[in-house]
């Protein structure tokens, strides 16, 4: 198969993993009609690139031929995009969906994965991981007093960025993805949903500038 040619998600959610084999370790997912550039091919295994410059490997089983007719419809079906509060309440759909390391689907996500599935709803081209996500050009850096709906708050474990929330409201509740998709708190006065292993690893509050 010839590098840079264009194929899409044939199954409804293709794993993708970091190297080209089912052994290896599941780093994201792709949904199903999704456009992704291959940039290598090894033993029935795809190099791709997906829409936010992610690069990993999916099993050819999962693909079909580039279909540019289906994502021309599939573009004007989706051209509409969410308004915060909207983003929000499909956020608060979520709770309840399980964690699973790489996953960005209904079936499982991870911390980074459920942020950029959320995000990409307003048409924010957002990075993958969070120590991607952290470095997001069109941020800006906010105190936790001035924190509003939106805005995003990450956290720090063994000095590396590991974990990313996003403000639901005013009084500083945040959704997150940590065994599943719940909300949290780093507030004490919150009895309700108050983290105290989230407070001690608490890093820093953005709010993103342009989200176009």
């Amino acid at each position: 198969m010839e590098n840079n040619k264009r194929v899409m998600v044939a199954v409804s959610v293709a794993s993708l993993y970091l190297e080209p084999t089912f052994t290896s370790e599941l780093v994201t997912q792709a949904l199903k009609g999704e456009d992704l550039v291959v940039l290598d091919y090894k033993n029935k295994w795809l190099k791709v690139k997906q829409w936010d410059d992610y690069i990993s490997w999916i099993h050819d089983s999962y693909i079909e031929e580039y279909n540019s007719q289906f994502l021309n419809n599939n573009i004007k079906d989706n051209q509409v995009l969410m308004s915060m509060n909207e983003m929000i309440e499909y956020g608060y759909s979520l709770i309840g969906t399980p964690y699973l390391w790489g996953g960005k689907s209904k079936l499982g996500f991870d911390c980074s994965g459920f942020i950029q599935t959320l995000l990409r709803l307003r048409g924010i081209k957002f990075p993958r991981d969070c120590s991607q996500q952290i470095k997001y050009i069109n941020m800006k850096k906010i105190d936790l007093e001035n924190s509003d709906i939106g805005d995003l708050i990450f956290f720090k474990e063994n000095k590396s960025i590991s974990h990313i929330g996003i403000f639901v409201n005013s009084n500083g509740c945040f959704l997150h993805c940590s065994g599943e998709v719940k909300i949290n708190s780093i507030n004490s006065k919150n009895k309700v949903y108050y983290s105290d292993r989230l407070e001690l690893l608490f890093h820093s509050i953005y709010r993103i500038e342009n989200d176009t």
